[in-house]
């Protein structure tokens, strides 16, 4: 971090320093060049990027609703229902009324969906051992934990 960051001790940021020098601003190139990996890595798969995301959920718990889901992949149902009619376009899910509350639909994958998983986690093990080449096991612990607090601050 730059010394004009160090400057300011009591709120521990200058607040004349540049955009450039931001925690914030490296996250985002961080988060972009991710993505960018993930576009790439998910591809040959046919997959958009956070449909990954959507079938892990199903891979442990098929059967959830659609606002569970949601919930849990951190998008807004709206989002979800446009990438759950894309998944079950391509054949990886299905939805189905729930039988004791009709205003629910609960989602299932199909075969399809089920064979990726192997392919998908390798793929997700490479992602994650790209972006964290050279850490070490105690530093991706911290850093899951920061992430995990700036996610939390940040919702």
């Amino acid at each position: 971090m730059p010394d004009s960051w160090l400057a300011n001790k009591e709120s521990g940021y200058n607040k004349v320093t540049p955009i450039e020098a931001s925690v914030s601003f490296r996250m985002a190139l961080a988060c972009r060049a991710h993505r960018n990996l993930a576009v790439a890595s998910l591809a040959p798969f046919g997959l958009y990027v956070g449909q990954e995301l959507i079938l892990a959920q199903l891979w442990s718990e098929e059967g959830v609703t659609q606002s569970c889901l949601a919930g849990r992949v951190g998008i807004d149902l709206s989002t979800m229902t446009k990438a759950l009619q894309r998944m079950e376009r391509y054949g990886l899910i299905e939805r189905r009324s729930d039988t004791e509350d009709i205003r629910a639909t609960r989602v299932f994958l199909t075969e399809q969906g089920r064979a990726l998983q192997p392919q998908i986690t390798a793929m997700w093990h490479e992602l994650e051992e790209r972006t964290l080449a050279g850490f070490t096991g105690d530093e991706r612990a911290f850093l899951a934990k920061l992430l995990q607090r700036v996610e939390q601050n940040l919702t």
